[in-house]
């Protein structure tokens, strides 16, 4: 993910095996030699469970959310009858490794999502975060781009967790990072095209954003904070600060732009499709201070950023009102948190 994250994907590594050629591996157990230290199977287990079966409960035992004391106490038995065990590792404790691989695998994927929520809670407590969180949302999808979707949501009720309201904005800013960089990329609008519309083009051209873009205003500087952490610098104050962002993707970037309130208010309508003109002149209005050049400036450097598709043409309505919000409105729903 360019510089920011790490891309993961489901490709099994070189030379795994396919679901196929283990199951075909685990019937003809009764046929292989034993490795060193290993004890050797029956000849004959047809009066076993079935192999869906065993597979089921070895997958619930690695993901049970209960202690492990607790589990051991109630599944050790049944394990004792389904994993072979060694002469170093008893069959608990063979299962064990893969039931702690799990939950490593898991906090590394979240970390790689969520670098700056790691940060801001330190190992102890992020280690905390990623097993009450996986009790409650497991990996069920092949890709583990999607263990975090639902992290934000779990942040504003997570008991341990101090500054909620802070932390579960910067959540919010890194998952609309993860989910616009998995997106397909947009073909941008060349900023040339503006320049060759008539004036009465202009009175009624709208402005199409690019698939992905997410609009924020945040009640602290998650922003700062997260460049921080990516660039490995001094980490910025989290006292609460209004801010203002776009996240968008152009190619394999991710590209985090942060705005003033007027020119958040000014991308919002331009990208809820209110005509270039009317939002412009809009801005200037009620901002008095903003010239009508420094907005349309202003369009032109998101232009070239990318953040815009295609040039549209509308029907202007008539004493249409128009709003100059400043409140939260973007494609992902955002809500003020209490501390």
């Amino acid at each position: 993910r360019s510089r920011l994250y790490t891309q993961r994907c489901s490709r099994p590594a070189r030379g795994a095996r396919s679901d196929e050629e283990r199951c075909q591996a685990l019937h003809s157990t009764s046929q292989s030699t034993p490795g060193p230290g290993s004890t050797p199977w029956p000849s004959a287990r047809t009066d076993g469970p079935p192999l869906p079966a065993v597979l089921h409960w070895v997958q619930q035992f690695i993901v049970d959310p209960r202690d492990d004391d607790d589990l051991i106490a109630s599944e050790g038995l049944r394990a004792e009858q389904v994993v072979r065990p060694q002469t170093s590792l008893s069959s608990v404790e063979r299962i064990m490794i893969y039931r702690e691989q799990y939950l490593l695998r898991m906090q590394d994927a979240l970390q790689a999502d969520y670098p700056s929520v790691a940060a801001f809670l330190g190992p102890r407590r992020f280690e905390q975060l990623v097993r009450d969180y996986v009790a409650t949302h497991p990996s069920v999808h092949p890709n583990l781009n999607r263990l975090g979707d639902h992290l934000p949501v779990f942040l504003r009720s997570w008991s341990p967790l101090s500054r909620r309201s802070f932390c579960t904005q910067l959540a919010e800013l890194e998952l609309s990072v993860t989910r616009t960089f998995d997106m397909a990329p947009a073909c941008p609008l060349d900023v040339t095209t503006l320049r060759c519309l008539s004036p009465d083009e202009w009175e009624s051209a709208t402005l199409e954003p690019v698939r992905g873009i997410h609009l924020f205003a945040f009640d602290y500087p998650v922003n700062d904070y997260l460049e921080s952490v990516l660039s490995h610098g001094t980490l910025p104050s989290t006292r609460r600060r209004a801010t203002w962002l776009a996240v968008y993707r152009r190619e394999y970037e991710i590209g985090r732009l942060p705005l003033s309130r007027v020119g958040y208010c000014l991308l919002k309508m331009l990208c809820s499709g209110t005509p270039i003109y009317e939002a412009v002149t809009c801005a200037t209005l009620e901002r008095p201070r903003v010239a009508f050049q420094t907005a349309l400036s202003w369009i032109t450097h998101w232009l070239s950023a990318g953040l815009f598709a295609r040039v549209a043409q509308t029907r202007l309505q008539a004493n249409a009102p128009v709003s100059f919000d400043t409140r939260q409105t973007s494609s992902r729903h955002h809500r003020q948190q209490s501390e």
